[in-house]
């Protein structure tokens, strides 16, 4: 079943559980998109009152403003849970570290989901919009700065210094 789009009625479960699927979304496309789409449909499938609860590698820093969008209405406790160190083959020493956030389905959720999702959604479209623009606005620029090193090579300029004397006269004009 798609997370994004939960085959249960409205206020079915007392509880959810989460085991790093939040993580899971977040290292994919849309990533934004998609957990706000998740969350819209754990709320809607826990009762009122009800608990969705996260286990998560993902630091408070990292995650709560995904369950403070506009669309959600949650009471939110988060637990730290550290575990024995582990060390890598460098011997470096790494504490491991999951969040638990237990996040109470508060009485009006289902409204301000009503009223805030479509807004919600939009404004993560045109962010995700953005920032595509952007990437591809700087692998543009690096192609341009990769084509233009390879030009600055002696080599190419010759090449180019070359083709323009074969040039005939008048093409010259407009090789200026």
């Amino acid at each position: 079943m798609d997370v994004r789009c939960i085959n249960y009625p409205d206020n079915y479960f007392d509880l959810a559980i989460d085991k790093s699927t939040i993580d899971a979304l977040l290292c994919g496309e849309q990533s934004f998109i998609n957990v706000a789409k998740m969350l819209k449909e754990v709320q809607r499938v826990i009762k009122k009152g009800g608990i969705y609860m996260i286990i998560s590698y993902g630091a408070p820093e990292n995650r709560i403003f995904h369950l403070e969008r506009e669309h959600l209405n949650f009471d939110i406790n988060i637990y730290t849970i550290k575990k024995d160190y582990t060390v890598d083959e460098d011997n470096h020493k790494f504490e491991k570290i999951h969040f638990v956030y237990v996040c109470k389905k508060k009485l009006d959720a289902d409204q301000i989901c009503e009223n805030n999702y479509s807004k919600v959604l939009t404004e993560l479209e045109m962010e995700e919009k953005i920032e595509q623009e952007y990437y591809n606005l700087k692998k543009y620029e690096n192609n341009i700065d990769k084509n233009y090193e390879e030009i600055e090579n002696e080599d190419d300029q010759d090449y180019f210094d070359e083709d323009y004397d074969n040039y005939s006269s008048e093409n010259k004009e407009e090789f200026k």
